[in-house]
């Protein structure tokens, strides 16, 4: 007798599974498309290839004081050395180089790059400082950049616009929040103020597509009752909750489609324009190898 309430919640988790198939195979999707542009876009050749051409063998700085989107409220010295374009942090004189390095995180320095590339004083500026030989090719650069006019790295534009999902439930005030992690999938309702009031975390398979996941049940004492363990710390909450989703899946999986819409009416912008900068820049690695 006690078994069989086993097997009845063991039902309850399948069915709750198949009413999700559709909401996890569109995350799938989404999740694969972003992972994918992730990957091309791990080594910016807009950093490498920027950072190559504007190494000046001593320090100038533009005229043109920059602001950067992520700090609307300062403004920056911008300039180039022997490191390559770079700018003055708050508690520094010294340039904190635009090109990778190493050290630290690299994040924020293609966006800080668009910000003062998109700048068309900073371009004059810049082209006069650079040495005669590299002009040509950094104009090219920035023809491409115009071209495409993504003014947002795919880092940034994957945060602000894909990341993190919010949906209003009707007739009331609180949220559904989706937030796209590497690895886990997680959901959680939000009060008016945007407080986690609950939240589950749900793994994803190697196609990306997040699955209430099943194991081998390794506890002997548990094994004559089920030869399955749910998702490793799955509790009566987390099926309560998830009965929850149930009721508000259609404008779940609508959102996510839209969002994988706007990724697609941008994802061929951000490969081309990779790709076009990356032809700029391999001539100059060839060179490098010389």
């Amino acid at each position: 007798m006690e078994i069989q309430k086993y097997k009845e919640i063991e039902a309850t988790i399948k069915a709750l599974e198949d009413e999700f198939k559709l909401f996890f195979e569109e995350i799938g999707k989404l999740s694969k498309t972003i992972n994918e542009l992730k990957v091309d876009n791990k080594n910016s050749p807009l950093v490498e290839l920027i950072g190559r051409l504007t190494k000046t063998s001593r320090r100038h700085d533009i005229d043109s004081k920059i602001i950067f989107n992520s700090n609307p409220n300062n403004f920056y010295t911008v300039g180039t050395n022997h490191f390559g374009l770079g700018y003055e942090d708050t508690y520094s004189s010294i340039l904190e180089p635009l090109s990778y390095s190493k050290y630290g995180s690299n994040r924020h320095k293609e966006q800080y790059l668009r910000d003062i590339l998109f700048n068309q004083d900073a371009i004059i500026d810049l082209t006069s400082i650079i040495k005669k030989s590299n002009q040509k090719t950094f104009l090219k650069a920035i023809k491409i950049l115009e071209k495409y006019n993504l003014k947002t790295s795919f880092d940034n534009y994957n945060s602000n616009n894909l990341k993190n999902i919010d949906i209003v439930i009707k007739n009331s005030v609180n949220t559904i929040s989706i937030n796209l992690g590497n690895s886990d999938i997680d959901i959680s309702i939000k009060d008016k103020d945007l407080n986690r009031l609950f939240n589950i975390e749900i793994g994803t398979n190697d196609l990306n597509i997040p699955t209430i996941s099943i194991e081998k049940e390794k506890n002997d004492l548990l094994k004559n009752i089920s030869d399955k363990r749910y998702m490793g710390n799955m509790n009566i909450n987390d099926i309560k909750l998830m009965i929850y989703f149930t009721q508000h899946k259609e404008i779940m999986l609508e959102a996510i489609k839209s969002k994988r819409e706007l990724l697609n009416s941008v994802k061929n912008d951000y490969t081309n324009e990779h790709k076009e900068l990356n032809e700029l820049l391999q001539p100059l690695l060839a060179l490098e190898k010389l």
